[in-house]
């Protein structure tokens, strides 16, 4: 991980300067900017090069010349900084929360020439505010440096004692990696620039930030923005107007020149995918599910198709942007670099990737997030733990010290013993390390312990609301359904709280409890989130699922399991999760190399059971069903999301009173 981030060439004037402020952000772990000039808007430009702004949380910002020579330049470049800041200020609704300028520049800003500091790191220190006040609107105009932008109308400069209210409040400040992303120079990176980070990252909102300047740019082909759910891409052209209006962005989308759409698509629909309006643009066969039987397998009919048609410079698009792009093979990327004229910029989430890396081709990421900003560490770390086994005698999977270290974890080796933990960083105001951010209860009765988690919940957190808290089923089988009936009776009788059930309406609510299956949650997040199952699987989607929906709380998040010797929990996960909310680390050893190999027969095992397409050829096989034409009447009348996760009995049982009915 890296704490310093400059968009300033190094120089024999700045070098030895630069280099104090990267060494020292390393040694104390925090982040420091060096900034020639607000990055939030491109058109601010000054006269003056050798400065530097340098932006630290809880010091002041510090105008730097580099030059002794030049002080009314460097005065006026300062000004004009300001003038600008103000200016953005204004834009973004922040100056009745930070106030003007002149109100706040004596007390949080310092001008220095870098010829009259003596010692680098005593400079930084003596830069330290005292005034425990002025935090929050420090942090709040390096925004405005940045381009963080943060949605104010709510904010406070006032401290809040309540943590929920403390987790409403945050500021939200991007990281270094995350800065580089929006305003790096990816020339002569190749096409694909891929963005790999954990749940929680902000992979998706800096997707959002950079779609936005490139759409300023105005380029002459239809920009795509994409990702494999239905439901999240809908839901990504719902926020597109909303977050461009947000940004201030003047400029009105055009939706021809902007397709937020999931990857596939239907035949009947031109603009309903990518890979639909690819196979319309260069009138090449599309092909659906019950043809190929795979989105892979279409994808590689499409790319031989192009081929053979030698499309050349004849581009689709200018950009394509593909979110949770753990959710694909290899075949959608390279198709999308072919019909793309400049960058393809793919983001997913690493840990999944790594999981499966023997499934998909292992690419070298461009640009790795490793922090973490939604979910507290210790959290995150259970998750990771239970999704890999890591707490059991038999893992699952075993990650690579390099790995570990790309998922943001400091890897600390004694012979076979690994010691992992995770960078310290800043979430919100007093972040509490001691926090109990993880809790597990087994019940007999889900409906009873959802209350008994409800009521602790409001005795903690008296401001507590609705929309804080997301219930979320791991288990993908049919007692959800009647679960989720009481589930909602006694949430609307005991506590007088509306409900939504996201697997019903598709979509979130204001002033509801979240209630969904797995399936409805991507890209959402609750202060406080509520994970139910039965039983603790040791299936790749299951250890996925629930590493998943774990992260999903900024708070806390509880797992409710079901009492009784099957429900999957050892003596050695209990202990595990123990040690980890105790220590705020995992402790394991590393698996043999014949412990390995039986992982790597395992997961390839399972994968291969796990293909929809060919479960349902098997199921056919067994049951007998060789006539084309039921076959095909069958898959016809099968909704896809809503089996894709099946089992393979309950998909055969499925399919065999189909077959009986036609």
């Amino acid at each position: 991980m890296e704490y310093f981030y400059s968009h300033i060439a190094e120089n024999d004037l700045n070098r030895d300067f630069i280099v104090a402020l990267r060494n020292y952000a390393e040694e104390v772990k925090e982040q420091i900017y060096l900034l020639q000039h607000p990055l939030t808007d491109s058109k601010y430009s000054y006269e003056v090069h050798d400065v530097g702004i340098v932006l630290m949380r809880k010091h002041k910002i510090a105008f730097v010349s580099f030059k002794k020579d030049n002080r009314d330049q460097f005065e006026d470049y300062k000004t004009d900084v300001l003038e600008d800041i103000n200016s953005l200020s204004d834009t973004y609704g922040y100056r009745n929360l930070v106030g003007r300028v002149r109100k706040w520049e004596n007390e949080i800003t310092i001008s220095c020439f870098l010829d009259k500091i003596d010692d680098y790191v005593q400079w930084i220190k003596q830069l330290e505010l005292h005034d425990e006040n002025q935090y929050r609107r420090l942090e709040l105009i390096i925004t405005l440096f940045i381009g963080s932008i943060n949605d104010v109308s709510n904010l406070s400069l006032e401290k809040s004692t309540s943590i929920i209210e403390r987790v409403k409040q945050k500021i939200q400040v991007f990281d270094g990696e995350q800065t580089r992303f929006i305003y790096g120079d990816y020339t002569g990176t190749g096409k694909q620039i891929i963005v790999q980070g954990l749940s929680g990252t902000g992979k998706t909102e800096l997707l959002l930030h950079k779609l936005r300047e490139i759409y300023l740019t105005d380029p002459q082909l239809p920009i795509g923005f994409t990702c494999h759910n239905k439901i999240l891409a809908d839901s990504l052209r719902k926020r597109i107007p909303d977050f461009f209006n947000f940004m201030k962005v003047k400029k009105q989308i055009e939706w021809d020149k902007l397709l937020c759409v999931n990857a596939w698509g239907q035949s009947s629909s031109i603009t309903s995918g990518i890979y639909r309006y690819i196979c319309n643009y260069y009138d090449i066969p599309f092909w659906n599910f019950r043809q190929c039987g795979s989105f892979n397998n279409a994808c590689k009919k499409a790319i031989e198709e192009l081929k053979s048609i030698k499309i050349k410079n004849n581009f689709a698009f200018s950009y394509i942007f593909i979110d949770e792009s753990q959710d694909f093979d290899d075949s959608f990327f390279t198709l999308c670099e072919m019909v793309t004229e400049h960058k393809v910029f793919i983001a997913g989430d690493i840990f999944q990737s790594i999981f499966e890396e023997n499934a998909k081709t292992k690419r070298t990421p461009t640009l790795l997030l490793s922090n973490c900003y939604r979910t507290d560490p210790k959290t995150l770390m259970i998750a990771h733990a239970l999704g890999l086994g890591l707490y059991e005698k038999k893992k699952l999977w075993w990650l690579k010290e390099e790995e570990w270290k790309q998922c943001g974890y400091i890897v600390e080796k004694k012979e076979d013993v690994f010691s992992l933990t995770r960078y310290p960083l800043h979430r919100f105001d007093d972040d509490n390390d001691e926090f109990r951010s993880f809790e597990m209860l087994r019940t007999d009765d889900f409906c009873n312990g959802i209350k008994k988690i409800l009521i602790k919940i409001k005795e903690e957190f008296p401001d507590v609301s609705p929309e804080d808290i997301g219930i979320i089923y791991i288990d993908d089988e049919s007692y959800i359904y009647d679960l989720s009936s009481n589930i909602v009776n006694i949430i609307n009788m005991q506590f007088e709280w509306k409900t939504n059930v996201a697997y019903e309406t598709k979509h979130t609510a204001k002033d509801s409890v979240f209630i969904s299956n797995r399936n409805n949650v991507k890209g959402l997040e609750f202060p406080i989130v509520i994970c139910i199952t039965k039983k603790i699987h040791s299936t790749i989607s299951y250890r996925n699922t629930l590493y998943t929906m774990l992260t999903r709380s900024f708070i806390r998040s509880y797992l409710l399991i079901e009492k009784g010797e099957e429900n999957g929990l050892t003596a050695e996960i209990l202990q595990g999760i123990r040690m980890t909310l105790r220590n705020k680390k995992i402790e394991v050893t590393a698996p043999t190399q014949e412990e390995t190999q039986d992982m790597l027969k395992w997961f390839e095992g399972a994968k291969r059971v796990e293909s929809l397409a060919e479960k349902l050829k098997k199921v056919f096989k067994e049951l007998n069903i060789n006539d084309m034409k039921v076959q095909e009447s069958i898959l016809a009348a099968i909704n896809i999301d809503k089996i894709k996760n099946l089992d393979y009995e309950k998909l055969k049982t499925m399919v065999s009173l189909m077959s009986s009915m036609i």
